[in-house]
């Protein structure tokens, strides 16, 4: 039995997780100072949970657009989270923790280029938001054992 495509275009989707980033990033500016660790955390596990609403309900054109406003608001925040908690672990050097995260960034935006595409051409479309689920959970696991470390109390 084949699934329904989701009766919604790519450009719609697109424009609503573009909505979704901007909202993204004044969550991140409102949370950064007071509650920098909790709002990663937060975005870290929506995003797993809206992947997870893509491999559950990708024929749904209501879930697809919801989904993808809440996802678009984590890619808007996680990166301004984390990019904070870079320089907030090495206060002493925030030059060096910013270009270390750039370069982190990067690492990963391709390793999960090939991974994705890797999964693509082996498992088909179906697999990818599972992946991606994968990942993002290992995600939630480091930034909720990083206490000490990776979000230092401020102080």
């Amino acid at each position: 039995m084949e699934r329904a495509e989701p009766d919604v275009g790519t450009g719609t989707v697109l424009f609503v997780f573009g909505l979704g980033s901007m909202g993204g990033v004044w969550i991140a500016g409102v949370t950064a100072d007071r509650r920098l660790r909790t709002a990663t955390l937060a975005l870290l596990a929506l995003a797993t949970l809206c992947l997870a609403s893509f491999g559950l309900f990708a024929h749904s054109t209501v879930a697809v657009l919801s989904g993808a406003l809440l996802w678009g608001g984590t890619r808007g925040g996680i990166p301004t989270l984390m990019q904070t908690a870079g320089v907030r672990a090495a206060p002493r050097d925030p030059d060096t923790a910013n270009s270390l995260w750039v370069t982190g960034w990067n690492i990963g935006m391709a390793g999960g280029s090939l991974l994705g595409g890797v999964v693509l051409t082996g498992a088909g479309t179906g697999a990818l938001p599972w992946t991606a689920c994968a990942l993002l959970a290992a995600a939630v696991l480091t930034v909720a054992f990083a206490r000490r470390n990776g979000f230092p109390p401020t102080g």
